[in-house]
């Protein structure tokens, strides 16, 4: 009866009309109940993640296009195909820095370079958002990831800890979400796995509070990622329950946690004990809340059933594939040089 924030990731094991009958349900039953409309999030990182959607190549591939128009018009592409479903906010883009190739998330980066990755990352965001302040019906919210410093964790296991120094930090890795923050008013940031300096990002206030809204001036909403909270008792070990790791890592600046409350489910009682600043739990409800009003979900609570042009979509994504062909090798004569 008071609503929910978000609903994940509704496309899986559903084509689009399925998507669509369940997001337009949800919709129509919390504006019933609550006025209150969802943010239904999706995975976009190379094509929107679900049953026939256009799979584009991955980011990698496009960053070897060079291309920022092309690329805006593949996430302009992503975000049609989204809202053609009911959903309205995508996992992506991704801009962390592949820095070890061991990691075995580097095909989902746009490379190694800040400003190639901050160029690729801002078309991206333009291409999902557009390019004004209030989110057109045929875009949607995106999620710049993962704050910041994942693509260097030690040994390339995903989420290990990273072992490198502030200046690097702060001119190399998080230049391309400064990019996406002050050029693209990017409208959510998620935190990442690791840790930095021994203390993770999701329980960082120095790196969610000081450094993300306080130095870029990002004011949009910080999410968690997937069980990201819950790793700070379970992988991390700062935490002692769900409970206590949610009100670290509220208190740090996360806004919400996904894929669905743990401990936060508890707010009230933490509230009500005093252990949690009534505060925390207001910046984290505005700045969901402002999300929503962003994106006009106040205005019209039917989801806007976007067109989208699949022969279209497809035939970009083949000249996505043939623009970021990279010659490694040149035994075949390809090139007239020796």
């Amino acid at each position: 009866p008071h609503g929910t924030g978000q609903l994940g990731r509704p496309s899986v094991r559903r084509d689009a009309e399925a998507t669509y009958a369940l997001t337009s349900a949800i919709q129509h039953t919390l504006a019933a109940a609550s006025h209150l409309p969802a943010l239904f999030n999706e995975e976009g990182v190379h094509g929107l993640m679900g049953g026939g959607a256009t799979v584009f190549p991955a980011a990698l591939a496009m960053a070897a296009t060079w291309d920022i128009d092309l690329i805006e018009q593949v996430y302009t592409a992503v975000a049609r195909e989204t809202r053609n479903r009911g959903s309205n906010y995508v996992y992506a883009p991704v801009l962390d820095l592949a820095r070890d190739p061991r990691w075995g998330r580097v095909e989902e980066t746009f490379g190694e370079d800040p400003f190639l990755v901050a160029q690729m990352g801002l078309a991206a965001v333009f291409g999902l958002q557009g390019r004004s302040f209030r989110i057109n019906a045929d875009r949607v919210l995106a999620c710049a990831k993962h704050f910041v410093g994942h693509g260097l964790p030690q040994a390339g296991i995903n989420g290990g800890p990273v072992q490198i120094g502030p200046r690097e930090m702060v001119s190399q890795h998080l230049y391309p979400f400064q990019v996406a923050v002050q050029q693209g008013r990017v409208g959510a940031v998620m935190a990442a796995y690791h840790d930095w300096d021994g203390i993770p990002t999701h329980a960082n206030a120095a790196l969610l509070t000081h450094l993300l809204r306080e130095e870029l001036g990002f004011e949009g909403m910080v999410s968690s990622d997937g069980f990201g909270v819950l790793q700070l008792q379970t992988l991390h070990r700062v935490a002692t329950d769900p409970t206590d790791a949610s009100v670290q890592a509220f208190t740090a600046g996360i806004d919400c946690e996904v894929p669905e409350p743990g401990g936060s489910a508890d707010f009230a009682a933490e509230v009500d004990s005093g252990r949690l600043p009534l505060d925390v739990v207001d910046r984290a409800c505005r700045n969901v809340l402002a999300a929503k009003d962003r994106l006009g979900l106040f205005d019209d609570h039917n989801p806007v059933r976007v067109e989208i042009d699949r022969d279209a979509h497809a035939t970009l994504s083949r000249k996505v594939a043939r623009r970021g062909i990279v010659l490694l090798t040149n035994n075949r004569g390809v090139l007239p040089l020796d």
